[in-house]
């Protein structure tokens, strides 16, 4: 039985049609679902079918999915599509039976295609299932599923465009092995201006299978604007990004990568939006560039990590790799079990452009790896932000190249440090946040600690202040103790090559300002170690100055040291005892307005490190003026 043209399309949608036709030359058949408003439509019901083409059916061997040999309609071999424009702008298909179809999409402008497969089976007992199968297995890449949208709304009325599964199971396979399945969320508006939205949903019962590799794509016209695009994929039941090679009661997972990203035309802004409210499980995620992903439900990635890191590199394996916006929610549950080799692996790496934010209720645990960020060779920054109620616990925090770190949130190293690299990576330490770390090295980098963060902040055995531009802010008073003791006199800040900068901006208790014993490098002879107390600054209380490592270092090899006090006054840096070797000849002002430093003793126990103050010229000669004018006044009263 054959049906005419006309009787294949809603009214006004036949020319929409043959451009669909012109570009499905790989599928058999395809096939339009009629856009019957009212009830909802049973998919056995061949009333619902048309067909924009024939080819002869043959059922040699059955495979589960819709097939009527009078009708000639056979979807295991055909693109399903659901016309838009209608008056109806929801359309629920009840699947009623397991089928196999070879593509899923809808037709630009469908408003909505609801596919329910929720307890059609066995009198209602038991959900159904859509199987869509490649017709082209050694395909590289295999659109299953579309979602796309093109219809020009009225001024204000901004309908969604959305193709949901409620319940049920929906499966990809049918690619050889390498073979990666896709899944477009699009735009292609014809008004530049208006908005458009648009929705992939799989409903908190769905069961969602990809057996390839799986990229999930967001994608607009080049010149929509950003504030317009919402394409959204909600991952709300169980997804599974694997192929099962057991059975299905001793199920062996194989699992594979998840992509999220951006087509071919991505704008400036956001191109795609996945919502994870559900349970995925993953051999890795890569979300790439112009994309937001937020986990509220739960993750398991099982990646492996064998390989040796690069810290110059970005292509360095990890299980969560972020170039877009990852955001972990309240209740949000990222666990990342692949065994590694190296606690210095990055189960998480952060590059430039990326985003990982911690919301407060979120936890993540990195047991025998690491979170790493690095941002060579781009021009934006990497973001990294522990918010207030969020905890964080890694093996190693490697944070560098041009990356905005903000903690104020829980963060624990247990096997190394943290260690915070690039001139250009800063990281600011806020009210609320509790670091555990054996040390933490600023190389090259900056820290600052805000003025309102508690004593105590900060558990760690010393910070290393590491070469050119190293800089350790501390606008709240000894917000650093020892791990150990949780004292703030057993902490130490370290020079370690180069200049390196400490400003104090409150009272201060810790141990000593020591320096490191390092061979010389090219070009770096010196640690020059700058000392800035800012003038709200009272006391600053030390159990010695140096700890006997501002000497001169017998090995011409080994850097020269210098202490370089920056707003020094008398009375204002108090140590308990002297360092035995301490060369004062080794410490100056900055502005070489204070001379002859030296040791004077505390009548209430221990020492102030003293020094003379020599005037500037032009403050000498106002002072010598002074004088004379004094001088001369009292001789006329004479």
């Amino acid at each position: 039985m054959k049906y005419s043209l006309s009787s294949l399309f809603v009214k006004g949608l036949i020319s929409s049609f043959v451009i669909v036709l012109n570009t499905n030359a790989t599928f058999a058949d395809t096939y339009l679902i009629r856009n019957y408003p009212g009830s909802p439509l049973k998919w056995s019901d061949t009333a619902i079918w048309s067909t924009g083409s024939y080819s002869d059916p043959t059922a040699a061997v059955y495979i589960p999915g819709y097939y009527d040999e009078l009708l000639g309609i056979d979807t295991r071999d055909a693109r399903i599509i659901f016309p838009g424009g209608g008056t109806d702008k929801n359309l629920v298909l009840e699947v009623d039976d397991n089928y196999t179809v070879a593509m899923f999409g809808p037709e630009n402008g469908q408003y909505g295609v609801t596919m329910n497969m929720a307890g059609q089976l066995n009198e209602g007992a038991n959900d159904s299932s859509i199987t869509i199968k490649a017709s082209d297995p050694a395909a590289t890449t295999y659109d299953f599923i579309e979602v796309r949208s093109s219809v020009s709304y009225e001024e204000g009325n901004h309908e969604l465009s959305y193709t949901a599964f409620n319940g049920g199971t929906v499966k990809l396979t049918g690619l050889n092995e390498g073979g990666t399945a896709q899944i477009k969320v699009s735009c292609n508006q014809v008004i530049d201006t208006q908005f458009c939205p648009n929705h992939l949903t799989f409903s908190e019962t769905t069961t969602f299978i990809s057996e390839s590799n799986l990229n999930i794509i967001g994608d607009t016209k080049a010149s929509m604007p950003p504030m317009n695009l919402t394409s959204t994929v909600n991952l709300n039941g169980t997804t599974i990004i694997g192929a099962n090679t057991g059975t299905d009661e001793e199920p062996v997972w194989s699992y594979k990568t998840l992509t999220i990203g951006t087509g071919s035309n991505p704008v400036q802004g956001t191109s795609l939006v996945a919502n994870i409210t559900g349970t995925l499980i993953a051999n890795n995620l890569i979300q790439n560039e112009k994309t937001i992903t937020n986990l509220s439900g739960t993750m398991d990635l099982v990646m492996p990590l064998t390989g040796t890191w690069n810290n110059s590199a970005t292509d360095n394996e990890s299980a969560l790799r972020i170039l877009g916006n990852f955001v972990m929610q309240d209740g949000g549950v990222l666990n990342i079990t692949g065994s590694s080799s190296s606690y210095s692996n990055g189960a998480i790496y952060v590059g430039g452009g990326g985003s990982f934010v911690m919301e407060s209720g979120s936890k993540v645990t990195l047991e025998n790896a690491a979170l790493r960020s690095t941002a060579y060779g781009s021009s934006k920054a990497a973001t990294i932000d522990i918010q207030n109620g969020a905890e964080l616990t890694a093996a190693f925090l490697w944070i560098g190249g041009n990356t905005q770190m903000t903690i104020s949130g829980k963060l624990t190293t247990t096997q190394s440090n943290m260690y915070l690299y690039g001139k250009q990576t800063l990281t600011t330490i806020k009210n609320g946040a509790d670091l555990n770390t054996s040390s933490i090295t600023l190389a090259y980098s900056s820290m600052l600690i805000e003025e309102d963060v508690a004593e105590g902040s900060i558990k760690t055995s010393y910070i290393a202040i590491d070469n050119d531009d190293a800089r350790l802010i501390l606008y709240s008073s000894n917000p650093v103790v020892n791990a150990t003791s949780l004292k703030s006199d057993d902490v130490y800040f370290m020079g370690v090559i180069g200049k390196c900068y400490l400003d104090i901006y409150a009272d201060q208790t810790f141990d000593s300002l020591r320096f490191f014993t390092q061979d010389k490098r090219e070009g770096i002879t010196s640690i020059d170690y700058y000392v800035y107390i800012d003038n709200a600054v009272n006391l600053v209380s030390l159990n010695t100055l140096a700890n006997n490592t501002l000497i001169k270092p017998d090995d011409a090899d080994l850097l020269e040291r210098y202490l370089i006090l920056d707003n020094f006054r008398n009375e204002l840096i108090h140590v308990d005892e002297i360092d035995s070797s301490i060369d004062l000849s080794l410490i100056s002002s900055k502005n070489g307005d204070w001379t002859d430093f030296r040791f004077e003793a505390d009548p209430d126990g221990g020492y102030w490190l003293a020094a003379t103050y020599i005037p500037e010229p032009s403050v000498y000669a106002a002072i010598l003026g002074l004088t004379s004018l004094a001088l001369v006044l009292r001789f006329r009263r004479k």
